[in-house]
């Protein structure tokens, strides 16, 4: 089959040397050297302009699979850490402990955690039941400031540090 004299395989717009600068050489040969000349800074501006879109493309599709895949760990994250807590609830007293002694410094005032976990929670400083917390969190009341050390905020950090 005989390929239209302008036609250019995609392979050879991308190579931009090698074979592809071998075929201009040859149009040249063919035609004589003014119209080859025209005919290769058109070529080489559609060339330039292809790469700029391949390159274009190739940036999209590499932020959607990031994105798609930072999605997918923390929506996996999300399902096993929810199986767990069915089969045992989060140990609030060690994630309080944890957070009192990382703070202690900032010395703590109380701790906020939800009803069902203030009735289990015994520390060092007084438990104070917030029905808007949900079960397993926890804010640390600072002198300063509050740590919030709620579920979601301890999956956000597990999945950002890659865990």
């Amino acid at each position: 089959m005989q390929t239209p004299e302008r036609f250019r395989s995609l392979a050879e717009m991308l190579l931009g040397d090698g074979e592809a600068q071998d075929g201009i050489a040859l149009r040249t040969a063919q035609h004589g050297e003014g119209a080859v000349q025209v005919e290769e800074s058109a070529a080489q501006d559609d060339t330039l302009e292809l790469m700029r879109e391949v390159r274009l493309f190739y940036a999209r599709v590499v932020e959607a699979v990031e994105a798609a895949v930072e999605t997918l760990v923390a929506d996996i994250a999300v399902d096993v850490l929810g199986r767990e807590l069915l089969l045992a609830p989060c140990d609030i007293e060690a994630i309080v402990d944890r957070a009192l002694a990382r703070f202690t410094s900032e010395q703590p005032l109380r701790v906020r955690v939800h009803p069902d976990d203030a009735v289990l929670l015994q520390c060092a400083v007084p438990v104070v039941a917030d029905e808007r917390l949900r079960a397993g969190d926890a804010v640390v009341e600072l002198r300063e400031g509050s740590v919030d050390a709620s579920l979601g905020v301890r999956l956000a950090a597990l999945v950002r540090a890659g865990h």
